[in-house]
C-alpha cells in the first residue's frame, strides 16, 4: 500500500507541474487587456465615422457653392 501511495503522490506532483491553466492573476490581466483593446477599438471606430461624416458633409457643401 505504501508503494501505491508514493506513486499517487508522484503523479499529483507531475500533473501539477504540467497544468497549463492560467493563473487567476494572469487571467484577470488578460481580461483587462481585452477590455482595453475593445474600448480603444470603439473609440477609433467612432472617430473614423465622425471623420467620414465630416468629409461627407464637406463634399455636400462644396457641391452647392
Amino acid at each position: 500500500m505504501v508503494a501505491s501511495n508514493n506513486h499517487r503522490e508522484k503523479l499529483r506532483r507531475v500533473s501539477g507541474k504540467n497544468n497549463h491553466r492560467p493563473r487567476p492573476d494572469r487571467q484577470r490581466s488578460f481580461t483587462r487587456d481585452i477590455e482595453h483593446v475593445a474600448a480603444e477599438t470603439y473609440l477609433i471606430t467612432r472617430l473614423a465615422f465622425t471623420l467620414l461624416q465630416y468629409l461627407g458633409n464637406t463634399k455636400l457643401l462644396l457641391r452647392f457653392q
